[in-house]
């Protein structure tokens, strides 16, 4: 494992944290692991789509593998249709 001292990985644990809130937590962890750099950021959010989580990714070119590792994770720990994910790219944000 190759880590880099010029990373910063920031955690904000709300003071009264959700399932929701823990579940986004472990969804970071396995898209990092899974997609590596291609994952800037992954946050709780209240869409006016309904989408609850926002994914910042790197290019455009990685939508469609992040959202299929999203539906992987909730099938791994059965939570179908529990993740309504924004993706979003680093230059919309």
């Amino acid at each position: 494992m190759n880590i880099s001292l010029s990373t910063t990985l920031r955690v904000i644990i709300p003071k009264r944290p959700t399932d929701l809130d823990i579940l986004v937590l472990e969804l970071s962890a396995y898209l990092a692991k899974k997609l590596k750099s291609k994952i800037l950021r992954v946050e709780r959010i209240s869409g006016w789509d309904g989408s609850n989580v926002r994914i910042v990714v790197s290019d455009f070119e990685c939508v469609y593998e992040v959202l299929e590792a999203v539906e992987e994770f909730e099938r791994e720990n059965n939570i179908l249709g529990t993740i309504a994910p924004e993706v979003v790219i680093k230059d919309e944000i």
